[in-house]
């Protein structure tokens, strides 16, 4: 029979241990408190702390087991990953879970990959955090948390230097390592979107968006400056970072360019599509560039796609419309052209699929999809 060694033996634990035997694993269970339940249940026990690598490392060689997993613990994860990668054991890299489990190491990442994290330092003293704090590395205010902690146990707001003292110690009295970090204390809007909501706007004009939005999170949701925001934020990345091209692009505008008439049809201003499409590289592509505040109504309105069927003096039956969200497609079909959807963050539903003249993997994709109606 297998054996597993699973760390952590609390009430919300006990249900991995019963999984595991159901599995058929002869189960090892270790556990740093002695009433812990999981040892009721489980076909072994050790009175040993989750946390101590080398001592659990030694319970593994000695049970001989195939498998170790932390379930519902953060601390213990590190030694999981540790006894997993010393035996060969399935596991995920030590190294990872170390940064993983440390906040400091944590941030640290981000930073170090450009990722946006707010300003943040590890401390291993107090003195030393203290010595920050009043030489105004930080403006207040500030979160201190341990490093290793979790639950939200010893994470304070620190509004002044009056604070700081007896925050700080909190903080390294729950931490196993005695480290802790400060960051800054970010707040915006206060507003938690879900994917649901941004996939909900994609493609919408401001008139339609604004009022959806509210309607979820009320009247008070400032539509204008939480935009206003977003738009720099993506200016910022972009500025960073350059525009992502999706797959097959390049060989798409390649093949459309001299046999095509070719348009632009997009909510966002003309300032800023003209800087994102020469960041890209194919401004010089399209005949026309048609954006949102250049008709009266925009997606899922018809204006845009009929403004830009005008323009390039076609009908709009004349005309393949190329996008990747349920809006956008609406817009298109409305106007009478031709939607092709290229998924991008969600897959279509009956309604959408119902208004497609056809669906493509990736750009490269539509090529085929073009050669087969000429």
């Amino acid at each position: 029979m297998k054996k597993i060694l699973l760390l952590g033996g609390s009430a919300q634990q006990v249900i991995a241990v019963e999984t595991a035997k159901k599995l058929g694993y002869y189960t090892v269970l270790c556990d740093y408190l002695p009433d812990n339940p999981g040892q009721y249940v489980a076909d072994k026990f050790y009175l040993e702390s989750t946390t101590d690598k080398k001592t659990i490392l030694k319970i593994a060689e000695k049970e001989k087991v195939s498998g170790i997993l932390a379930y519902a613990s953060d601390p213990a994860a590190p030694t999981a990953a540790y006894v997993a990668e010393k035996l060969g054991l399935p596991g995920n890299p030590y190294k990872s879970v170390e940064i993983l489990c440390n906040k400091d190491k944590f941030r640290d990442f981000l930073a170090k990959n450009d990722f946006y994290t707010p300003k943040a330092k590890g401390y291993n003293s107090a003195e030393t955090a203290l010595a920050d704090l009043d030489n105004g590395y930080f403006e207040y205010p500030v979160i201190v948390k341990p490093v290793d902690s979790s639950g939200s146990k010893g994470v304070s707001k620190i509004n002044s230097f009056d604070e700081a003292q007896a925050k700080i110690t909190c903080a390294m009295d729950f931490s196993r390592s005695k480290n802790i970090i400060i960051e800054e204390f970010v707040e915006k809007f206060g507003y938690q979107m879900k994917k649901e909501h941004v996939l909900g706007i994609r493609s919408l004009a401001a008139v339609f968006a604004e009022p959806k939005l509210k309607g979820i999170f009320g009247d008070g949701f400032d539509y204008k400056s939480i935009r206003a925001e977003r738009i720099r934020l993506m200016n910022d990345y972009i500025e960073k970072f350059g525009v992502e091209k999706k797959k097959g692009l390049d060989e798409l505008l390649n093949y459309l360019k001299g046999k095509y008439k070719i348009s632009v049809a997009t909510a966002t201003d003309y300032e800023r599509t003209e800087i994102y499409l020469k960041k890209a590289g194919v401004w010089g592509f399209f005949d026309k560039v048609i954006c949102g505040p250049m008709v009266d109504n925009g997606k899922p309105a018809p204006d845009i796609y009929l403004k830009a069927c005008r323009e390039l003096e076609l009908k709009p039956e004349e005309c393949a419309a190329l996008e990747d969200s349920p809006n956008g497609v609406l817009s298109a079909f409305r106007a009478g052209c031709l939607p092709i959807m290229i998924p991008d963050l969600s897959e279509p539903d009956e309604k959408t699929i119902e208004m497609l003249y056809a669906k493509a993997s990736d750009l490269k994709e539509v090529i085929e999809i073009l050669k087969s109606k000429e």
